[in-house]
């Protein structure tokens, strides 16, 4: 072997995870003259400092080393971690050479720890066909094998994994409870850095799934303090910045949410594009909440491209650029909802409803509506019910009971910190209130939601807004604010449709205020109801 001292220094460095000592000692070695154990340290130092591609190649010599020395179980484990490590790169089919590799290494050899990391990728596999019953059985031997060979890694993440099959079963609270418990173990430091940082990944990724903020809130701080104690370079750091960003952009703050997330992203595209992907996608929605829809569109792309979905933003932008139909395709081609998760299901339902509102199809928002309410469990998903639920009493010509929901909606999600959907909310409490006649309730809950979209910088929401209350002087020939916010989108080209999905009325409700238009202003055309706005000055 190489010279033994400088082995044991760089060694010992990695054993402390002071991982930029230990990178600094390693390179004045051969890697050619280190044995298994000691290049298992060389790949977990390049790994700590994002150097991936090192990593692997040095993983890939301490898998030869082990397995030329008979020592099966460590050949197993370094295979195990060459699969992980090619899956986080989106390599499946070398991922999966691996993970034959490392079964292969372990034929013959008596129950040992590293079986349990099998079962881990049992569990993995099973729970992505959404064999439950696979994954839970997994995961007990995960814990089984754990805590028989004195491994707190494979215990806590058997624990995750058992969690995270409740919560995918509808066992909410129990799942959540065992997720909980897992994290008890992090924060008691039972478990190494590795599997530290990813436990806190993955229980934090499970409470948004549920819709679950302020669990999520608590977790994310913590893993952010974690983050704190190591290496700047170290890559936990982007994956947990994703979450907090994400968490920020949903309590309003959508500027430094801006920031976090573009520095989040540049920290992980070199080292993990699945997760790079996640980012652009949070940035995505980020743009399109403050009105950039261009750099929205951007973002989304550049999502997809790294191996994201980049929807429902990607369609929602569409639509902000006008062009509904596209995005309802867009949709539609992401086929079932059965097999999202409880936050993925509401997001993409609630943009169906939104498209379909802007695209005046009934049918669909009544689906939309229709699957939001079945799958409601959370005050999130309620409250994406109830929002839905007013747009479609309001397409319906039903504005007193979509003022009903429009406000249950605002209660519940001023309730959970969410000030932009609370404005939506607020803003179709306004849009009902107006069609009952209410034209000073209505103007009340305008000023309000147009007050809170600036607030947290989504310029566009409230620049609509705006156009909701029009001028607070007295207008001509009689007209009521909604017929004069009206008579100025006809004058600007736009048909009833286009007029029903930017007011979130239906058109029925639009032709109805022409009738009225038409019959104060003497008039039976569009074109000479026109020409009275800009002679009065409407326009």
């Amino acid at each position: 072997m190489a010279n033994e001292p400088r082995v044991e220094a760089a060694r010992a460095a990695a054993l402390a995870c002071r991982w930029a000592e230990a990178e600094r000692c390693f390179r004045d070695l051969d890697p050619a003259e280190l044995d298994g154990p000691a290049l298992d340290d060389l790949a977990d130092t390049h790994w700590w400092r994002c150097r991936l591609e090192e990593s692997i190649a040095a993983r890939q010599r301490a898998y030869a080393a082990h397995h030329a020395a008979g020592a099966a179980p460590e050949a197993a484990m370094a295979a195990w971690r060459l699969f992980d490590a090619h899956l986080m790169s989106a390599r499946e089919r070398v991922a999966a050479g691996w993970l034959r590799c490392a079964r292969r290494r372990l034929e013959g050899v008596p129950e040992c720890a590293v079986h349990g990391y099998l079962a881990f990728a049992d569990s993995e596999g099973a729970f992505q066909r959404s064999d439950l019953a696979a994954a839970w059985e997994a995961a007990g031997r995960m814990g089984h094998l754990g805590e028989r060979h004195g491994d707190s890694d494979l215990a806590a993440m058997g624990t995750v994994v058992r969690g995270r099959v409740r919560v995918a079963e509808g066992l909410v609270e129990e799942g959540l409870g065992l997720l909980d418990e897992a994290m008890c173990a992090v924060l008691a430091e039972e478990t190494t850095p590795l599997f530290t940082g990813w436990i806190h990944c993955l229980v934090v990724s499970d409470c948004f799934a549920v819709g679950d903020l302020e669990r999520a809130q608590e977790w994310t701080e913590a893993a952010m303090t974690w983050c704190e104690s190591l290496d700047p370079e170290a890559p936990y750091h982007g994956m947990c910045r994703i979450k907090r960003v994400e968490l920020s952009a949903l309590r309003g703050d959508l500027d430094g949410a801006e920031r976090e997330c573009r520095r989040a992203c540049d920290e992980l595209l070199a080292y993990q594009p699945a997760s790079a992907a996640e980012g652009y996608t949070v940035l995505g929605e980020i743009l399109r909440r403050r009105g950039a829809a261009a750099d929205a569109d951007r973002s989304f792309a550049r999502a997809r491209d790294l191996g994201g979905d980049g929807q429902p933003g990607l369609a929602l932008v569409r639509l902000a650029l006008g062009d509904p139909d596209v995005a309802a395709d867009m949709l539609e081609g992401r086929g079932s909802v059965s097999g999202m998760d409880p936050a993925s299901r509401a997001r993409h339902l609630t943009a169906v409803a939104e498209v379909a509102h802007a695209r005046g199809d009934l049918p669909a928002l009544k689906s939309a509506a229709a699957g939001l309410a079945e799958y409601a469990r959370s005050t999130l998903e309620g409250a994406a019910a109830d929002l839905t639920t007013a747009r479609l009493r309001l397409m319906e010509g039903r504005p007193a009971t979509a003022l009903v929901s429009a406000r249950r909606a605002h209660g519940a999600l001023t309730g959970i910190g969410l000030p932009f959907e609370a404005a939506q909310a607020r803003m179709l409490a306004g849009t009902a209130r107006a069609e009952e006649g209410d034209l000073d309730g209505a103007r009340q809950d305008w000023a309000q939601a147009r007050e809170q979209f600036a607030l947290v910088g989504a310029r566009a929401d409230a620049e609509h807004v705006s156009g909701l209350l029009g001028p607070a002087t007295r207008l001509p020939h009689g007209l009521t604010p909604r017929e004069a916010q009206v008579l100025r989108l006809v004058a600007t080209g736009r048909s009833n449709r286009c007029i029903a999905a930017g007011l979130h009325i239906s058109e029925h409700t639009v032709a109805r205020h022409m009738n009225n238009i038409f019959t104060k202003l003497g008039v039976s055309s569009r074109a000479a109801a026109t020409a009275i706005a800009f002679r009065s000055r409407l326009v």
